[in-house]
């Protein structure tokens, strides 16, 4: 659909984070426990397998994996012209998939859904497509663990605010 609305970025904003993250070497080999992997030539797939662009895992899981989920929500609209958004990007984690193996991830320190959230981290800020101003990590909930209804898994999340202009649809 080409119609433009008034908020047109909780679509736009998760689509874009999942695929800079789907494409960022470290991401990729963290989700797919090799760090060597050739982007290139063995084209990797992780959106929509192991990046999403909603807050939830589909399908039961029965497999040992980690995933990355990302939301936008507005989360203030006091006046005509500017708006807040939250960016809510959760790493989750199987409990048998923490441990990165340290002959796979030489010199790599922490576990992998910790190691996924630095490097989320790190990818996000660095994109400079997002509203107007500078991300910052919401004071509220900097880096929390939350609950996601399943006992094999573990998950942490990021909480980003970015002001955006309020753009008025008619």
């Amino acid at each position: 659909m080409d119609i433009l609305t008034n908020l047109d970025e909780i679509v736009d904003y998760p689509d874009k984070i999942a695929l800079a993250l789907s494409q960022d070497q470290t991401i990729v080999g963290l989700l797919l426990d090799n760090p060597n992997i050739d982007m290139i030539n063995d084209e990797p797939k992780t959106l929509e397998t192991q990046i999403f662009d909603y807050n939830f895992i589909p399908d039961p899981r029965t497999d040992s994996l980690s995933y990355i989920t990302i939301d936008t929500v507005v989360s203030n609209a006091k006046n005509d012209t500017t708006k807040m958004l939250n960016i809510i990007v959760t790493v989750i984690s199987n409990k048998t998939n923490m441990k990165l193996e340290p002959t796979i991830f030489q010199g790599v320190a922490g576990n992998r859904r910790d190691n996924l959230i630095r490097y989320t981290d790190l990818v996000i800020r660095r994109m400079d497509n997002l509203g107007i101003g500078k991300l910052q990590l919401s004071p509220r909930t900097p880096i929390a663990p939350v609950s996601i209804g399943s006992t094999n898994y573990t998950a942490k999340q990021l909480v980003y605010e970015i002001p955006n202009f309020d753009r008025r649809v008619k």
